[in-house]
C-alpha cells in the first residue's frame, strides 16, 4: 500500500467538510422552506404515501424526551456537542490510514452536517423542525427532515464500513511442549 501523504490527507478531510457543509446547507434551506411554505399550507401531499407537514420536536429521535423540563434541552445540546466531538476524533484517527476509508469519510461527513443541522435548530429554537411523513393507510412514520436522513445514511455508512472490516489477525502463539523445554 502507498504511503498517506498530507495531500491525500488534506483531500479527505476537504471531501468531509464538503459533504458536512452540503447536508448542512440543504438541511437549513428546507427547513426555512418549510416554516414558510407549510405555515401557510398546512400539509401538503406530494403523492399517496407522502406529505410535507411541519412539526416541531423538541425532543430527541422520534420525539422521544419530547415533554420534558427545559433541562432536556441543555442535555440534547451537550449530547449533541460530545458527540460531534467523538466525530471528529473519529475523522481525525481515519485520515492518514493507509487502507481505503472512503465510506467512513462519506458517513462522518453526513453524520456531522446532520447533528450540526439539528443541533442549530435546537439552540436558536429550542426545537428541531421536521417536515418529510411518511403513512402507509392510518399509520404514520414520524415526521423527520434532511438533517435527520442524513444521520440515519451515515450510521449505515459507518455500519458497513465496520461489517465489512477484515478481522483483526490474533496475535501469533508459541506452544510450549516437553521436547522444548529447557532447550536452550
Amino acid at each position: 500500500m502507498p504511503k498517506i501523504t498530507t495531500a491525500i490527507a488534506n483531500r479527505r478531510l476537504l471531501w468531509w467538510h464538503m459533504i458536512a457543509l452540503m447536508v448542512f446547507f440543504i438541511d437549513q434551506m428546507t427547513k426555512t422552506w418549510a416554516v414558510h411554505a407549510l405555515s401557510v399550507k398546512g400539509v401538503v401531499s406530494v403523492f399517496p404515501g407522502f406529505n410535507f407537514s411541519l412539526a416541531f420536536n423538541q425532543g430527541a429521535a422520534f420525539s422521544m424526551l419530547a415533554d420534558g423540563a427545559a433541562w432536556q434541552r441543555m442535555v440534547l445540546i451537550a449530547f449533541a456537542v460530545v458527540m460531534m466531538g467523538v466525530l471528529l476524533w473519529w475523522l481525525h484517527s481515519v485520515l492518514t490510514k493507509e487502507q481505503s476509508v472512503t465510506r467512513v469519510i462519506i458517513g462522518l461527513g453526513l453524520l456531522f452536517g446532520g447533528a450540526l443541522g439539528n443541533l442549530l435548530d435546537r439552540i436558536e429554537t429550542g426545537r428541531v423542525v421536521d417536515f418529510i411523513q411518511w403513512y402507509y393507510k392510518s399509520w404514520y412514520w414520524p415526521t423527520f427532515n434532511v438533517a435527520d436522513m442524513a444521520i440515519c445514511v451515515g450510521i449505515g455508512l459507518l455500519a458497513l464500513d465496520i461489517a465489512k472490516a477484515e478481522p483483526a489477525q490474533p496475535a501469533a502463539t508459541t506452544t510450549v511442549s516437553s521436547s522444548n523445554i529447557g532447550d536452550s
